[in-house]
């Protein structure tokens, strides 16, 4: 997508990012992460929950921490996903 000009928007990103979590891509993850942080987006709700779920899945609570404190409005979504990754990974 990048090598043809096009650009790509926060819910491309928000897919991408479910694929590497349903994958437990971690690298690739973070390199689309990467790419909507040049590209300038802001973080917006949906784009943060799908961070947060991938980092969940792919058992970086940390950074899924980090991540869910940067969702500017974090719904009922962005809290399963939370506690959900919390639980399967023994932390308070």
């Amino acid at each position: 997508m990048l090598h043809e000009g096009l650009r790509p928007d926060c819910l491309i990103c928000s897919t991408l990012l479910n694929a590497c979590a349903y994958l437990s891509a971690l690298e690739q993850g973070k390199q689309v992460d990467t790419h909507i942080v040049k590209l300038g987006f802001d973080l917006d709700v949906f784009y943060g929950n799908a961070l947060v779920n991938m980092y969940v899945k792919c058992g970086c609570v940390e950074d899924a921490n980090l991540a869910f404190l940067e969702i500017p409005l974090r719904g009922i979504v962005s809290w399963s996903s939370m506690i959900t990754g919390l639980a399967q990974h023994g932390q308070q």
